[in-house]
């Protein structure tokens, strides 16, 4: 029963943060909108190597639902799996924001904090 008190806590928690977690989270749910949501074709064009790749985990990111508060951390456990392929994706995109994607992505300190959710 405590491992399952746990996640709930944890799931509790990236459905209602506030101050510098928040803006954590924030960040990340735009780098995971920027893939799949700016276009069709660039979300297909995420998902075609992802599919090919043996090391991937999962096929595609998810979106969150702010209705569900359980999906903001279903989201990003899937981002966290798929962070080398969003990674790669980010170095090919030829659009600006990939590019400051990509140095957030770079950031240590940010990325401890990812690492802490």
């Amino acid at each position: 029963m405590h491992g399952l008190h746990c996640l709930i806590h944890q799931s509790v928690l990236c459905a209602k943060l506030s101050g510098e977690l928040k803006n954590v989270m924030d960040k990340v749910m735009r780098v995971i909108h920027f893939v799949r949501g700016t276009s069709s074709t660039q979300h297909r064009l995420f998902r075609q190597p992802v599919a090919e790749s043996e090391e991937a985990t999962h096929d595609d990111l998810l979106l969150h639902n702010d209705v569900r508060w359980l999906s903001k951390g279903k989201a990003l456990d899937r981002f966290c799996a798929l962070l080398d392929e969003v990674k790669a994706f980010l170095r090919l995109s030829k659009i600006r924001a990939a590019a400051d994607h990509l140095a957030l992505l770079g950031d240590e300190k940010f990325m401890s904090n990812v690492a802490f959710f």
